[in-house]
């Protein structure tokens, strides 16, 4: 039980990694305002919620999404994030 609640929340904080990392890439392309922290991490989060839903969606309308290209949108998310 515990190895699977280890991997669940690796998962988990590899994913929210990969949406701050595309929040920060969207937020880079749109503006460069100083904020609060708490502007500064909701900011980043909203944003990267809608690019992820957005690569999502584009994926599906190209008929790829599969494993190789879902992990590829969140991979290119935790590099950014990481940076």
């Amino acid at each position: 039980m515990i190895p699977g609640m280890f991997r669940t929340g690796a998962i988990t904080f590899l994913y929210l990694l990969s949406i701050f990392g595309w929040g920060e890439l969207i937020c880079a392309c749109l503006s460069r305002q100083a904020g609060d922290c708490s502007d500064y991490i909701a900011s980043r989060f909203l944003l990267g919620c809608s690019g992820l839903y957005a690569a999502f969606v584009l994926l599906s309308i190209g008929g790829a999404l599969r494993r190789g290209p879902v992990a590829i949108v969140i991979a290119c998310g935790l590099v950014a994030g990481i940076v």
